[in-house]
């Protein structure tokens, strides 16, 4: 539907990147789910292996990063850093700090369901890297995506559960309270403009102002800065996906789309409280559903990675299979 949207866009340019991006995407996307069916049995394996190996890669680019950057090179990035209002971000083996803080979320939760000393060792370590990379978008699907933990949590587990919540948080306040002095300069730059945003309100604003002239079809996909710069003069992403889905393709195309994503949201939480294997994936997705509001993500390799993961788990567990499968991974 969204390239049907081309058809009428007044920018056919941008709906022609989309076009091309989108058919890279599905290509790659059909050609690795196609070449995992054949090895589905060790699915685990394949995305623990890579899991660590991202993980690990993207430490190590963010150790040689600091090692060489200069703290005054604005927006200038070394290896896995890249310097923001003075800061440090961590981006490791991606090209930006959002996009690794999404990245680094899904692994999270792989490995905090994983029982062993090393896959909570990841899981720390990946709560580290979300952390460096100073997302603020990042942090509040990090806190979504734990809080709906408790749901797919049964009895006493949901209790431990929530009582971890609290004794984490409370000593990772107590830690932020008493280090506020060296913390400062980083909390205060962080925390500046967010009452506007970081300027993202004021983009969104327009764009409902925008939605108004064409609220059923939209403006064709792939156009939401060509619009805003011929509206407002002020050419711009939204960082936010449901808005530039609702722009450019209007109410239909927003109802399909949100329509798609609560599909998968609520089929993964039926996989979640039945098959303990499937259990990370409602949480990854309630937190990269919510990251989605601070970023534009339908074209992101990350959105598509998770699409990935929720296809080849519904398969995995539905296969005659499985029973073997998780009988050798127990």
């Amino acid at each position: 539907y969204a390239i049907m949207t081309a058809l009428y866009t007044t920018h056919p340019e941008g709906s022609f990147r989309f076009l091309l991006g989108i058919s890279l995407i599905i290509i790659t996307y059909f050609i690795v789910r196609y070449h995992i069916n054949f090895h589905l049995g060790t699915l685990e394996k394949m995305l623990l292996l890579s899991s660590k190996f991202f993980i690990v890669g993207s430490l190590l680019n963010y150790a040689l990063g600091l090692s060489v950057m200069n703290i005054l090179a604005e927006h200038v990035d070394f290896f896995g850093v890249t310097i923001e209002k003075g800061i440090p971000r961590m981006i490791g083996l991606n090209n930006d700090p959002n996009i690794c803080s999404f990245a680094c979320l899904i692994f999270f939760f792989f490995f905090l369901f994983k029982k062993g000393i090393q896959n909570k060792l990841f899981a720390g370590i990946c709560f580290f890297c979300i952390i460096a990379t100073l997302s603020r978008g990042g942090f509040a699907a990090l806190i979504l995506g734990l809080l709906s933990i408790i749901i797919i949590m049964k009895g006493k587990k949901k209790v431990h559960f929530f009582l971890f919540i609290i004794i984490f948080s409370s000593v990772l306040g107590l830690l932020i309270f008493y280090n506020y002095e060296l913390l400062q300069p980083f909390i205060e730059k962080r925390t500046k403009g967010i009452e506007t945003g970081g300027g993202r309100f004021a983009i969104w604003q327009n764009a409902l102002i925008a939605i108004e002239n064409k609220p059923i079809f939209g403006y064709g996909i792939f156009t939401f800065r060509e619009v805003m710069g011929d509206l407002f003069n002020d050419a711009r992403h939204a960082h936010n996906t449901y808005l530039e889905v609702l722009l450019e393709t209007g109410i239909f195309g927003f109802i399909l789309y949100l329509s798609c994503l609560g599909f998968i949201l609520i089929s993964s939480l039926k996989l979640a409280l039945k098959y303990t294997t499937c259990r990370f994936l409602f949480p990854s997705n309630v937190a990269i559903f919510v990251a989605m509001f601070g970023l534009s993500m339908y074209l992101n390799p990350i959105f598509w990675f998770l699409l990935l993961l929720n296809s080849l788990y519904t398969k995995l567990v539905l296969s005659k299979n499985y029973q073997l499968y998780a009988n050798q991974i127990n």
